[in-house]
């Protein structure tokens, strides 16, 4: 995971708060990236759940996945890697890290996000 600072300007740059709440099953999600190499893109889904999950190719090991992620239907793609996954109030509640060949999409829970910003951010 990587982390951008932004120095404010004049631009208008709105920060979306993080939430430590999960969300719950049915919830409504919002997910934002740039899969495939398309700009801005916007998908709509639900939460299915949580699960642990072992990217294809590769060991649950080297996936330094530990922990269970959320499970979702807001279509996500090659590219939509590490963007947000937001609720319907517009709060960031994970950051998607990858999808399934159907394009079903596991982000890791804001919970988690907050941990590796308190462990390497903000010291």
């Amino acid at each position: 995971m990587a982390c951008l600072y932004f120095i404010p300007s004049s631009t208008n740059v709105k920060k979306l708060p993080i939430i430590s709440d999960n969300p719950l099953p049915k919830d409504d999600v919002i997910s934002l990236g740039s899969p495939k190499e398309q700009s801005n893109s916007i998908t709509y889904g639900h939460v299915y759940g949580y699960k642990n999950v072992t990217i294809p190719n590769s060991s649950k090991s080297s996936s330094n996945v530990t922990f269970d992620v959320i499970y979702h239907d807001a279509f996500i793609n090659k590219g939509s890697s590490g963007g947000p996954l937001l609720d319907s109030n517009l709060n960031v509640i994970g950051v998607n890290y990858a999808s399934n060949s159907s394009g079903i999409g596991y982000a890791i829970p804001a919970v988690k996000v907050k941990e590796f910003l308190n462990k390497y951010v903000y010291r």
